[in-house]
């Protein structure tokens, strides 16, 4: 169940400036931190509280099962706030969700049945609690942030269920109630986080659908109605591999590949009416863009693991109607992940 890291990774925050008459096209970039030896792989989006950033590590920490960590933002302070030991999680993949002064998260294996949990811990580190322990039929491996919807979080599951092929489910920010609102038949890999819309969840897979390159989905809360909203083929994109963003009745995300009738090329973005109707790629020439989109107004924000002048990534900016994409900065020594 371990994804591949170094042994050394980095993460930044993103300070960008608004220039008069511009639509923030200068970026400055801070490491806050450089993660190494006994703390490895932060490789999921941060989730910040006032001037305190907090995250995960995927390994490390006193057992080398991850930990959850917090830094302030001007890049001091760093702590420790947990370190899990397999029976409490391993393995955490996913971003956290701020509730309060509560934190939620899920880690992909650990647990009483080894099959990955859902936990909650106070922001100052203090109150940690495994909330559940998948068993496999209700779902193994949550790898994606869960989202919250009143006193609920709903999540995904990249295997287990009925079909092992993997789950939607809800549970209660006090641990108590958690339902399996949907297994999937096929093989879906890489089910992404989950976008709440009134009284509807809306989400990817990376595979299955149709045509085996992936698809969007919606379904109600309460488990009834799903709908596969499209189904990717390869010359509108395969492989979506981000949450997806909503803008009044559009939803806004990203492909891996996009592939022309002569030839394969890099990822892009793709918008979609909530209905799956007017699907549209927005763009073509992003390479690997797997990191969630910010929305500011208009306008869309996110960053591309690979590509740019150096080849490590970039950070780029494009309107909701797929006009005025602006590469905002290159990265010279790491792997773009995610913005903060």
């Amino acid at each position: 169940m371990g994804r591949a890291a170094g042994s050394r990774r980095r993460f930044a925050r993103l300070a960008f400036e608004r220039l008069e008459d511009r639509h923030l096209l200068a970026v400055t970039l801070d490491t806050l931190h450089s993660f190494a030896g006994e703390q490895v792989a932060p490789a999921t989006p941060l989730t910040s509280a006032g001037s305190i950033l907090y995250g995960v590590t995927e390994y490390g920490g006193n057992d080398s099962q991850g930990s959850v960590y917090a830094i302030n933002a001007n890049g001091a302070g760093y702590r420790v706030l947990y370190s899990f030991s397999g029976l409490d999680g391993s393995d955490p993949a996913a971003g956290l969700t701020l509730v309060g002064s509560t934190l939620y998260g899920t880690t992909a294996s650990g647990g009483n049945y080894d099959y990955g949990t859902i936990f909650s811990i106070n922001t100052n580190g203090s109150g940690f609690q495994t909330l559940h322990s998948f068993s496999g039929n209700d779902g193994a491996e949550p790898a994606a942030n869960l989202t919250l919807g009143g006193s609920t979080l709903y999540g995904t599951t990249e295997s287990g269920g009925s079909s092992d092929d993997g789950t939607i489910f809800s549970i209660n920010t006090d641990g108590s109630d958690l339902q399996t609102l949907y297994s999937f038949s096929t093989a879906s890999i890489d089910v992404g986080a989950l976008t709440l819309g009134g009284s509807t969840l809306y989400g990817t897979t990376g595979a299955g659908g149709s045509n085996d390159h992936g698809t969007i989905f919606s379904v109600n809360t309460n488990g009834t109605g799903f709908q596969t909203l499209d189904s990717f083929y390869p010359y509108d994109g395969q492989t979506p591999d981000s949450q997806l963003a909503l803008v009044g009745s559009t939803l806004y995300g990203t492909i891996e590949t996009y592939t022309t009738p002569f030839s394969s090329v890099a990822g892009g973005l793709f918008s979609v009416n909530i209905n799956g109707s007017n699907f549209q790629i927005l763009n073509n020439s992003l390479d690997y863009p797997t990191s969630s989109l910010t929305v500011s107004g208009s306008t869309l924000y996110g960053t591309t693991e690979m590509g740019g002048n150096n080849g490590f990534g970039t950070l780029y900016s494009i309107h909701t109607d797929g006009s005025s994409f602006t590469t905002l900065g290159l990265q010279r020594n790491l792997w773009v992940k995610s913005v903060v």
